[in-house]
């Protein structure tokens, strides 16, 4: 028995030494473990049964529910940005009178020299063109209607560009004698004007007024817009339904107006003594005034 205790103890180192002391296949079989077991950047949630798990979408980019939400958004807001405000909608800011023509003969009007004066805050400046008759007793009428800020006589509806007055008494230019009415539509409308237009001249008589004869003296409207189209027409008809012979008015879009010479601007109000404003341009005047004071 001592005998085999003494052998036992002698065989205990060499195992140590055969096994690499304190290396033991137990600690290996941890060490590969652990070599298999995944990082937590490697675990995933697994999916719900029966769902595939899609991958999260990258950083910036949108999922498709997200980008029709975005586009709807922007489709509102353009449809938001066409619409025109309650400040748009209403009349636009106008033109002062002294945006609205040129005073320089022969010339289209449209920006006539500053008057120097402040024009009121509340002011709608607007402007409309007739032709009936001599235009010295058309601006002489338009002068003395109430919001009336501006008259200027000239030429409008023909084929020659800047004529002449001598051009257009031949009758071959085509253009009629007219004059633009600038007015403040907050205290005169357009309605109006063209309702009094009616009144300054005779409409029923073609290509003449009186004595004046010649197609550039023809009964005519000139309108900028199809609000003012169907407003003179509108006018027209009633006008029509007081009077036996039928109205030759023209009403037709206005092309360009040419401002005339200086000669002829507010030239019964300059002249009044001469023989045509006393016994053409007076009498008409004073037949007017009484229609305004109706």
């Amino acid at each position: 028995m001592n005998l085999f205790r003494l052998r036992l103890l002698t065989l205990i180192p060499l195992v140590f030494l055969l096994f690499g002391g304190e290396t033991t296949l137990l600690p290996a079989a941890e060490t590969s473990d652990a070599a298999q077991t995944p990082t937590p950047k490697q675990v995933r949630k697994p999916a719900p049964s029966g769902k595939v798990q899609k991958p999260a979408p990258k950083r910036g980019s949108l999922t498709r529910a997200a980008r029709r939400a975005r586009a709807k958004a922007a489709a509102a807001t353009a449809a938001q940005a066409a619409k025109p405000a309650a400040a748009q909608t209403a009349k636009p800011t106008a033109a002062t009178p002294s945006q609205m023509e040129t005073i320089a003969p022969g010339t289209v009007a449209s920006a006539p020299a500053e008057s120097g004066k402040a024009e009121p805050v509340s002011a709608q400046w607007e402007t409309a063109t007739f032709g009936g008759g001599c235009f010295w007793c058309v601006e002489g009428c338009f002068l003395l209607v109430p919001g009336v800020k501006k008259v200027v006589s000239g030429y409008a509806g023909g084929r020659t560009a800047n004529p002449t007055y001598a051009e257009v008494t031949k009758g071959d230019t085509g253009h009629a004698e007219v004059v633009q009415v600038t007015y403040d539509a907050t205290k005169v409308t357009y309605e109006e004007l063209v309702d009094l237009f009616w009144e300054s001249h005779d409409p029923t008589q073609l290509n003449r007024q009186g004595s004046d004869v010649g197609p550039q003296y023809r009964s005519i409207i000139f309108v900028r817009d199809e609000t003012q189209r169907r407003i003179a027409e509108q006018s027209k008809a009633g006008a029509q339904r007081e009077l036996r012979s039928p109205i030759v008015t023209e009403i037709v879009p206005l092309q360009k107006f040419y401002v005339a010479e200086d000669f002829h601007q507010q030239y019964a109000k300059r002249h009044p003594g001469a023989p045509y404003c006393k016994f053409v341009v007076k009498p008409k005047l004073e037949k007017f005034k009484k229609v305004l004071d109706e």
